[in-house]
């Protein structure tokens, strides 16, 4: 059965997050920022580490929709709407592009998710 919620919690709050509206997670320090596909952001006090442990153990194998790229961002792979080498930054988007969000990461970073997500949609490109 696919889980369509993680629950996210630390001491002091607790959170019941659809996968669905899940864009990325960005980190400042030992901050992890949750940012959903309306524009609401919260943040919670533990580390982008923490937050791959809970992915792990609460979703199995359906974490792996989940990508670690660099050392402060995971985005949902279900989200890449465009990624961009030159200019370091990767767009999310709903599927009716209502919402675009664009996250920074450094140039390895966004060619190591570009070629992550060739992969995955098993894109192979043509010489010109």
């Amino acid at each position: 059965m696919r889980q369509h919620n993680i629950i996210i919690s630390n001491t002091s709050q607790m959170a019941k997050i659809p996968l669905d509206c899940l864009l990325c997670v960005t980190s400042d320090g030992s901050y992890s920022i949750f940012n959903l596909i309306d524009g609401t952001k919260y943040t919670f006090s533990f580390n982008l580490h923490t937050f791959e442990k809970m992915l792990e153990s609460q979703l199995g194998l359906e974490a792996e929709r989940f990508i670690r790229v660099g050392k402060s961002l995971i985005i949902n792979r279900d989200f890449v709407f465009m990624i961009d080498i030159q200019r370091k930054e990767i767009t999310l988007a709903d599927s009716e592009l209502r919402c675009k969000v664009t996250v920074g990461a450094s140039k390895d970073a966004v060619k190591s998710l570009k070629d992550i997500m060739e992969r995955y949609f098993n894109f192979k490109r043509k010489k010109i």
